[in-house]
């Protein structure tokens, strides 16, 4: 096979038509040139040159970076910038701009990333950078999950609000020289703040501190500011990514806010829709059934006392069967039996028909005779067999006589007494109005003021069923406040902690957010009890407030860094 050999010149000839002018392409070249902003590296003070040294890769270019760190000398307060900034760009820049590597944002061609984006190098690059910094990362690490285990979550912010706001300083005086990037920065911040946050409001939850809001409204501050970092970047996404102006994109962002409004509005639900008057009315009349029957009967008498007091009238129909029912029975509950005789649902005459009456009758009268403290559980179980007792003068005058005594020498031994606890000693008062002699509250206020600051618990801040508790409960708490309404408010009890345990909480269920709730009610209306001042609200409040900030602080941030050159 015979080839013909063209020649040089005729290649040159019929490419010359192709071939650019380089006066042309000179021109062209210094246009663009000159259409760079100035990156002006070296007007950077030291400070901020050492500092933006330790920024990860992608905030801005490999050549830029090499240009800082060699020029970086360590001038004095030059490290304390960078160990200040340390805290932020570990966990906000760090694993923010990690992910976006994974999952390969690739096209963020910025005139200030002339190198390369490419996320298989990036994740190099951030591989590289942790290594460096290793030991360094895992102690920060450590001590935030300590900080956030033991409930100090808001000096946790603290001090990542303090660094974040030396990482703004940094980036702000770097964006004036035309260094960083918005979509690096604002995805850093959108994923950083998401694992800082989430684990921020599970540790709220373990606080042990006062907290006059319920603590899950911090999910629904995280998500707000995700969202709003997610709005930001929609708009600045590189040309051909699936979020950038196409529907998919949009649809996704309006799917997320949808989300993080459902989530806002489950976590804010116990403020949003608080219990009202009408649903605990509605819960007292629905009492029909006796699952957990004294526990159950207890909480329920607690409400409906409200109900009553708060003359919501309510209709105790189903009650009345259910204590009807009650009669009937051989053994009776006599916790039942005297939420009844309590609340006027049952009479002496009907409560004499039990079939234990009349031996429950013969022991009280022989406890009676002795002339001594009821124990805590005779008090208890008898209470019923006393009231009817006294309704039906089925007790002798010397009976009579002696049966104040034992109740007031309850009340006289409730500061030393072993057994006494808050439901007995409310009791044992509560009795003595029915024998016709009700107490005089400051003969027994110091012995009371006692047992109550014994049994409260600054841990949650209610008050404990017994000295062995460590944590307070709805219906002690309840009884504590019923005991203040009658023998006042003791010193040196901060009111603050019994305010933050009743506050309404997502995890309660009913019959527990009816009482607390009833409970609150009755709080607010004690003497001398005032609401909180907004300085009080503004400290023990300060977690929220810090993860305001932080968000607000991250958005700052996203918005003060260049935009990439695409979108411009």
């Amino acid at each position: 096979m015979i080839e013909e050999i063209v020649s040089e010149e005729d290649i040159r000839a019929v490419l010359q038509p192709q071939r650019v002018d380089p006066g042309t392409f000179a021109a062209g070249v210094r246009e663009r040139l000159s259409a760079q902003p100035e990156v002006k590296i070296a007007s950077l003070s030291p400070a901020l040159q050492y500092a933006a040294a330790i920024l990860p890769a992608g905030i801005i270019s490999q050549k830029q970076l090499a240009e800082i760190a060699g020029g970086a000398a360590p001038a004095k307060g030059s490290k304390l910038l960078a160990v200040l900034v340390y805290p932020a760009v570990c966990f906000f820049l760090l694993i923010g701009a990690t992910l976006v590597s994974v999952f390969k944002i690739r096209g963020i061609q910025a005139q200030n990333l002339p190198d390369s984006t490419d996320g298989k190098q990036l994740v190099v690059r951030m591989k590289r950078w942790q290594n460096s910094q290793g030991w360094k990362m895992a102690a920060l690490f450590v001590i935030t999950v300590a900080t956030m285990w033991y409930g100090a979550t808001w000096l946790l912010f603290l001090g990542f609000i303090a660094s974040f706001s030396v990482l703004i300083y940094v980036l702000r005086s770097l964006a004036k020289a035309g260094i960083g990037n918005r979509l690096v920065v604002g995805q850093s911040c959108f994923i950083g703040l998401i694992p800082l946050m989430s684990l921020g409001q599970i540790m709220a939850m373990r606080s042990q501190g006062i907290h006059f809001v319920e603590q899950s409204v911090l999910a629904a501050i995280v998500f707000a500011g995700v969202t709003i970092l997610s709005g930001l970047m929609v708009g600045i996404m590189p040309p051909g990514h699936y979020c950038r102006g196409t529907n998919p994109g949009r649809a996704a962002f309006i799917l997320q806010v949808i989300i993080c409004v459902g989530l806002s509005i489950w976590s804010l639900r116990p403020v949003i829709w608080p219990v009202t008057p009408q649903q605990m009315k509605d819960y007292v009349e629905s009492f029909d059934h006796t699952s957990r029957g004294s526990v159950n009967a207890e909480y329920w008498e607690i409400v409906a006392e409200w109900t009553v007091e708060s003359g919501l009238h309510p209709d105790f129909a189903k009650p009345e069967q259910l204590l009807a029912a009650e009669i009937a029975k051989d053994q009776p509950n006599p916790i039942l039996l005297a939420t009844g005789l309590r609340l006027g649902l049952l009479s002496a005459a009907q409560a004499s028909t039990v079939y234990n009456y009349e031996g429950n009758l013969r022991f009280l009268r022989q406890q009676v005779e002795l002339d001594r403290p009821f124990h805590v559980s005779l008090l208890i179980f008898y209470d019923w067999v006393i009231r009817t007792a006294v309704a039906r003068g089925d007790l002798s005058g010397p009976q009579l006589d002696k049966l104040p005594n034992v109740l007031q020498r309850m009340l006289e031994t409730a500061d030393t007494a072993p057994d006494a606890t808050l439901a007995t000693v409310l009791q044992a008062t509560r009795l003595l109005k029915v024998v016709g002699k009700p107490v005089d509250p400051i003969q027994y206020r110091r012995q009371v003021h006692d047992l109550l600051r014994r049994f409260h618990r600054t841990g949650n801040g209610g008050f404990c069923y017994g000295p062995r508790e460590s944590v307070g409960s709805a219906r002690p708490t309840a009884y504590a406040i019923e005991l203040m309404q009658i023998y006042g408010v003791p010193e040196g009890l901060d009111l603050n902690w019994v305010r933050s345990f009743l506050k309404p909480t997502w995890t309660l269920r009913p019959p527990e957010k009816y009482v607390l709730a009833v409970t609150l009610d009755r709080f607010n209306k004690l003497p001398g009890v005032a609401p909180p001042t907004w300085r009080e609200i503004l400290y023990y409040e300060r977690t929220l407030l810090a993860a305001i900030v932080l968000i607000g602080l991250c958005i700052y941030a996203t918005l003060l860094s260049p935009k990439p050159r695409y979108v411009e």
